[in-house]
């Protein structure tokens, strides 16, 4: 479903990425990990389409994502950022109308609000439709903009929805509740791929990890595959013990892996 061959990406004399050759499969979970700097978000924009390198290639159904017009790139794929700055106060149901402007010209049809109105359930959000979004803590917020973009590509077959650091400053409820939204879209044919951090959260739920560092793919498998302690190390510097829960991996953090700082 996305191609990526010899992609790198700098800024001034920064090489963010260095020359990135991956592929990610339709119905399936995928997690960017990796610590802060890796690259992880840089590649997600590069996919896509939020900004875009001259060095390497990225391919959606086989297409160059040059290729594609804003348009039609819009009905194929989602983004959830990290930060969204809304100055008016939409109600809920009017922010996730929002994700079927790709699809209308000037007002929603049958089709938009039936779509609509389906999110809002599958969400969870139908009693909080005509709350204003001023009115939501940040969990609830972050479902919103959830059931926003997935509205945008409720419909689309093989459909990708990007999501940039969805639970980071969510409590313990929001952040499975995301998760696990996100994996049933993932469940229904389409490509979900998430930049997280929280390793144990992410192997409860995705299909295929992705560890990044520097700007490059160190490690990559099906979850069932475990990473290796070493390969950890190599990567975030600290000690994990790796443990098998089912058939996935737990992360343990050793407490005297890292040297205390003498004051």
């Amino acid at each position: 479903m996305i191609s990526i061959e010899d992609l790198s990406y700098s800024i001034g004399k920064s090489k963010i990425l260095d020359n990135i050759s991956v592929t990610f499969e339709g119905n399936q979970f995928v997690g960017l990990l990796g610590p802060n700097g890796a690259g992880k978000s840089t590649l997600l924009k590069l996919m896509s389409g939020a900004i875009h390198s001259k060095q390497g290639e990225i391919s959606i159904e086989q297409k160059a994502i040059q290729n594609w017009n804003k348009k039609d790139l819009s009905q194929k794929r989602a983004v959830l950022s990290q930060n969204y700055e809304i100055a008016y106060n939409y109600s809920v149901r009017d922010l996730v109308l929002m994700g079927r402007y790709p699809f209308f010209e000037q007002v929603p049809n049958s089709k938009d609000i039936d779509i609509i109105e389906r999110v809002l359930d599958f969400c969870g959000l139908k009693s909080f439709k005509d709350r204003s979004i001023k009115s939501l803590s940040g969990g609830e917020l972050q479902r919103v903009h959830l059931a926003r973009v997935l509205a945008q590509i409720e419909e689309v077959e093989k459909g990708i929805l990007f999501l940039d650091e969805p639970i980071n400053n969510l409590d313990l409820r929001y952040q499975h509740e995301i998760m696990q939204i996100a994996l049933h879209y993932s469940r229904k044919g389409n490509l979900v791929v998430a930049v997280l951090h929280d390793l144990n959260i992410a192997f409860e739920y995705i299909d295929c990890y992705c560890f990044m560092n520097k700007g490059k793919i160190e490690a990559m498998n099906s979850i069932e595959k475990f990473v290796s302690k070493e390969v950890l190390m190599d990567i975030y510097g600290i000690n994990l013990e790796v443990q098998k829960v089912g058939n996935r991996p737990s992360i343990v953090h050793q407490r005297n892996s890292i040297e205390t700082p003498t004051v």
